[in-house]
């Protein structure tokens, strides 16, 4: 890459560090199981397996328009709580491989279940590390 080109990151929410162990339930119904590897309030980036791409696109609707539909759900702290479930129906804003066994997947959030986005935003106001 050119070192006098300027990325320019679309993204207009901070991001924070994480590694919370998360389950994604793809539109097919499968369950795979991954890591939220950073968050903001807009997104959050998931690690995962191998084929995490070929099962996040395994409908093939979405396979012609590019973008995968799914849900993730996984756990947080927050300052009155040990333990809330995050549950968040997202779209892919990229999956690629990184490695033979491993893929990542941005993500934007679509829809926040059981109103856990009030959890979402305690968690980062308390306990986020920004990267």
């Amino acid at each position: 890459m050119d070192k006098n080109k300027t990325i320019i990151d679309k993204r207009n929410k901070p991001r924070y560090k994480t590694h919370f162990p998360a389950t994604v339930k793809t539109s097919t119904g499968e369950v795979l199981e991954a890591i939220v590897t950073n968050i903001s309030l807009s997104g959050l980036q998931l690690t995962g397996c191998e084929d995490m791409p070929y099962k996040l696109f395994a409908d093939r609707h979405q396979q012609k328009g590019g973008i995968a539909i799914f849900n993730i759900y996984f756990s947080v702290p927050t300052s009155t709580r040990e333990s809330v479930t995050i549950d968040i129906d997202c779209q892919s804003v990229y999956v690629r491989r990184l490695a033979k066994d491993q893929s990542i997947a941005g993500c934007q959030f679509i829809h926040f279940n059981n109103e856990t986005e009030k959890e979402l935003e305690d968690y980062i106001t308390h306990f986020g590390e920004r990267l």
